[in-house]
């Protein structure tokens, strides 16, 4: 809808991490390759960018988010519009043992481990 009522172009980048879109699996269901869903096939045919790296601030003031990238330098991107998507993260709880002894289901790759 923004595109068909803009003045010129629009430029569309995700700030994500990961290049895929991760379901959480739950406990009672199999693991399977089709918890992640890759970003560029749903992407780039509209011509929507990625920047891998995480918003670790936003100034409104100036309308520019501030992105981490895995490499730890910092970024700052320009936007118009913003959507923010934060996602969520599992709690880690303070339990006498959790660490040593028990399994974390939160990311993909924990579950990839837990169903090896």
């Amino acid at each position: 809808r923004e595109a068909q009522v803009a003045d010129r172009p629009l430029a569309i980048t995700l700030v994500a991490p990961d290049d895929a879109l991760t379901v959480r699996p739950r406990l009672y269901e199999p693991f399977t390759p089709d918890f992640r869903a890759p970003f560029a096939p749903l992407f780039e045919p509209l011509g929507i960018a990625q920047t891998r790296a995480h918003a670790i601030g936003i100034d409104a003031a100036t309308r520019r988010v501030q992105a981490q990238l895995a490499d730890g330098s910092k970024q700052d991107l320009p936007y118009d519009r913003l959507v923010l998507a934060a996602g969520s993260r599992q709690a880690s709880l303070p339990v006498p043992g959790a660490a040593e002894h028990a399994q974390d289901l939160d990311t993909y790759a924990a579950a990839e481990r837990f169903h090896v």
